[in-house]
């Protein structure tokens, strides 16, 4: 406000600009002080807010997790080896099962074996110059014509094979040697029906198929194994209605005799791996509520949302959900979770594993219900747990109503100083106005007299 009248005091040398500047100060520690440390408390409370907030959510998804059947219904399964690997969906049966003697389902394989070899891919196949004729591939019930001339190449007649047998053959080069080719012919699929077979329209030794001496590599078959003793063969090496639920994927031969032990069951370390996430969430919502609500007098520490009882009852409410016991007198502290007397959770896994591994469905009619018993479907803690959540975190629920609430105040406050800080700006520009009138008048006051001292001392110097 300093030098807003740049006249301002010279004629009193009292009604300064300077003086209007430390009069509003002063207001201004009366009035809008107050409002600006009001709106940094607000603020700091939405801020502390958003944590809690997220602190809700991190906690719900723990809960929802252990609240949902799919976490149960895991599996995992143990005794897979280089032969064989076996993936059981979730809710497939518990089960234990051997596999022996595996053989793999394969491909056909061909090439050519030509003396002297194919010394280019570029080279003409064909023994005569009068070689004209057909190569009929045939492959399950599918056939295919492929026409050659005189100058056929190897490039030519692969190409070839690829356009017209792709989706079932592989037509490709192999350089064995600084100047020695071979076509391979190797089928897409395996099983019995993916034999490959060639004929030649010209049969009296001067045709393709005489010139590039195809010879089998490998001839194709199905998969073949025991189960539990059991002798099956398949067309294929993933197996999956061998059991309901599981996928059987054969990798490589076993030797005779050789055996691998396959145990499928419930995914224990999953579970408990989730239960330690959910001790984890808890500790640290209810810790940040702890520090939110906290009031030391000796220590000067008082937490932001101090005396608000709405944020403190959460707490409370958790911990009355996770020590109650339900109608068969089972509680979450069966399960090896306890609260010290400062409420930290703590989960002791053996005792929980061990629980887990004498009634597994026991313990998920416990915690996450749907199980049948006595013709009732059960509610689990973890349910009831995620449905109080959901009264928080909910659209229009408790957390959002709150935050909507701190929203509102703080917008109040913004708006009342702002209105607070216009009127101090009219008040005290009519005040600088006064100022300045009544400073000319003192000025004037000062003149006059002045000169009426002057006239009195040169009225004395002329008596005198």
């Amino acid at each position: 406000m300093a030098g807003t009248v740049n006249s301002l005091g010279l004629g009193s040398g009292v009604l300064t600009a300077d003086m209007i500047d430390k009069l509003r100060a002063n207001t201004e520690s009366q009035v809008i002080k107050p409002l600006d440390n009001k709106i940094a408390s607000s603020q700091l409370k939405l801020k502390s807010f958003d944590l809690l907030n997220s602190l809700m959510t991190t906690f719900q998804t723990s809960a929802s997790k252990l609240s949902s059947d799919t976490l149960f219904l895991g599996r995992s399964v143990t005794g897979n080896s280089d032969a064989v690997n076996v993936s059981a969906e979730a809710g497939s049966d518990v089960q234990s099962f051997s596999l022996s003697n595996i053989i793999t389902a394969k491909g056909d394989i061909w090439h050519s074996t030509t003396v002297p070899p194919i010394s280019s891919k570029t080279t003409a196949l064909a023994p005569t110059a009068s070689a004209n004729g057909t190569l009929t591939l045939a492959i399950g019930t599918d056939s295919f014509a492929i026409n050659y001339t005189p100058t056929t190449t190897l490039q030519d007649l692969a190409t070839a094979i690829n356009d017209k047998a792709g989706a079932k053959v592989t037509a490709s080069i192999l350089q064995t040697g600084a100047a020695s080719y071979e076509l391979v012919l190797k089928s897409d699929s395996v099983g019995n029906n993916q034999k490959i077979t060639l004929t030649d329209t010209v049969n009296d030794g001067t045709g393709l198929k005489t010139a590039l001496g195809m010879t089998s590599l490998q001839t194709a078959n199905d998969a073949s194994f025991n189960y539990n003793g059991i002798a099956i063969t398949r067309p294929t090496n993933d197996i999956t209605d061998l059991i309901n639920g599981v996928t059987v994927s054969l990798k490589q031969d076993q030797s005779v005799g050789t055996q691998a032990n396959i145990a499928i069951s419930q995914n224990k370390t999953e579970i408990s791996t989730e239960m330690s996430i959910f001790v984890q969430n808890y500790n640290t919502l209810v810790t940040n509520i702890g520090d939110m609500t906290a009031y030391d007098k000796a220590a000067g520490k008082v937490g932001v949302f101090n005396g608000d009882s709405f944020i403190k009852s959460i707490t409370q409410a958790l911990n009355h959900t996770i020590t109650a016991v339900d109608s068969s007198g089972k509680s979450l502290m069966d399960y090896g979770i306890s609260l010290d007397r400062y409420g930290v959770m703590s989960l002791d896994s053996a005792a929980f594993d061990t629980k887990m591994a004498q009634d597994p469905t026991a313990l998920q009619s416990f915690l996450s219900g749907g199980v049948v018993v006595n013709g009732t479907t059960t509610t689990g803690v973890f349910d009831t747990l995620y449905d109080q959540m959901k009264n928080y975190t909910g659209y229009q629920k408790s957390l959002p109503t709150f935050q909507a609430d701190l929203n509102k105040t703080l917008d109040k406050l913004t708006k009342d100083r702002e209105t607070m800080t216009k009127r101090l700006d009219d008040r005290y520009a009519i005040m600088t106005k006064q100022f300045a009138a009544y400073d000319s008048v003192i000025s004037k006051i000062n003149n006059q007299f002045a000169s009426l001292k002057q006239m009195i001392n040169a009225q004395s110097t002329t008596t005198n």
